[in-house]
């Protein structure tokens, strides 16, 4: 397999003052373009949209280290903007690979990413003869052209994305989400510093003085900054106050409580309405059974009325004509069996 790196040098330790840095720092960047970079290669513009699916699924490395110490962190999400990926991914964990990538990056002193690939097939952007294919190097250098070509990757997987000191793309920077700003359970402390992070998509800022403070304190409003503020006289940062932590927390909590009462309220409410409904049903069925029962006593009466009314009848008919033949001589022939027994 054909490894593609998009660095070209060693990530470089530093010592540095004592920082108390987030266990995530959420960052956003550009992973790659169509640009060829200083590796002269570059990857196809059909090639793009499975980069970025692969991004998707592909963990944050130091300098496209293999080890497991080397993950630093996970990428969450990427998407193609022109002829960029820019993703957004997360730096996790307090080892001290991690904490010294976290603190450098909050200080300005790493701004860079690398993609590493795995290329599948890769031709020269002269001829169109194939370089590379299936992990195999054909020994064909898109430099020798008159003008010099370079090596274009038609085919190919995303292996990881590193943060790295020297980028082959000049356009792959990051910086620290903007969503960050906004975060309450995370708060930056510097111990003597005097950079400051701040910046969009691909600027490559170094690190800025702390005018940064003037230049947000517009936007701020009701959020909680997360901004590295400037060194202070008595030699320690600013940060938001308790009071502002707790006025937070308040108005927070403060909705939350107002919002259940409102659907405790409304649950109330419907309960009632069931009631009320189950209890007007339960009212119906009882009359209905109530009338019911008295159309059966009703029925029942009329039928002894009229059982009565024809007994009497047969009665008064039995009396006026007397008893018919056959029931004399029935009478006889039972009297003349008791006899003979």
């Amino acid at each position: 397999m054909i490894s593609f790196l998009a660095s070209i040098a060693p990530l470089a330790k530093s010592e540095g003052d004592e920082i108390k840095i987030p266990y995530r720092l959420p960052i956003r960047g550009v992973a790659v373009d169509t640009s060829v970079n200083k590796n002269n290669w570059r990857v196809s513009e059909k090639l793009m949209q499975r980069i970025a699916e692969d991004l998707k699924r592909r963990n944050l490395r130091v300098n496209h280290g293999g080890s497991v110490t080397d993950v630093i962190g996970k990428i969450t999400n990427a998407t193609i903007e022109g002829e960029k990926i820019v993703f957004d991914g997360e730096i996790i964990g307090s080892d001290p690979i991690t904490s010294a990538v976290k603190e450098k990056i909050i200080n300005g002193l790493l701004d860079s990413v690398s993609i590493g690939m795995d290329g599948f097939k890769v031709i020269c952007s002269v001829c169109g003869e194939p370089t590379r294919m299936h992990g195999k190097t054909l020994h064909h250098d898109p430099s020798e052209h008159e003008p010099p070509g370079h090596e274009v990757i038609l085919d190919g997987e995303v292996k990881e994305l590193s943060i790295v000191l020297d980028p082959a793309y000049e356009a792959t920077k990051i910086n620290i989400a903007a969503s960050f700003v906004a975060a309450m359970d995370t708060y930056l402390t510097v111990t003597p510093r005097n950079e400051g992070v701040t910046g969009e998509v691909g600027d490559g800022q170094k690190g800025r003085p702390a005018d940064i403070k003037a230049e947000k304190e517009e936007e701020k409003g009701d959020k909680m900054s997360a901004v590295v503020p400037s060194a202070e006289p008595s030699g320690t940062s600013k940060g938001p106050s308790y009071e502002d932590i707790l006025r937070v927390l308040q108005e927070t909590f403060g909705k939350s409580d107002s919002r259940i009462a409102e659907l405790e309220a409304r649950l109330k409410a419907l309960e009632d309405a069931i009631a009320k409904t189950m209890k007007k049903e339960d009212e119906e069925k009882k009359e209905e059974m109530e009338e019911a029962v008295e159309e059966a006593v009703e029925a029942e009466e009329v039928m002894e009325a009229r059982e009565k009314k024809l007994a009497k009848s047969a009665t008064k008919m039995v009396a006026s004509e007397g008893k018919p033949s056959w029931v004399a001589e029935l009478e006889e022939a039972i009297k003349k069996a008791q006899r003979f027994e």
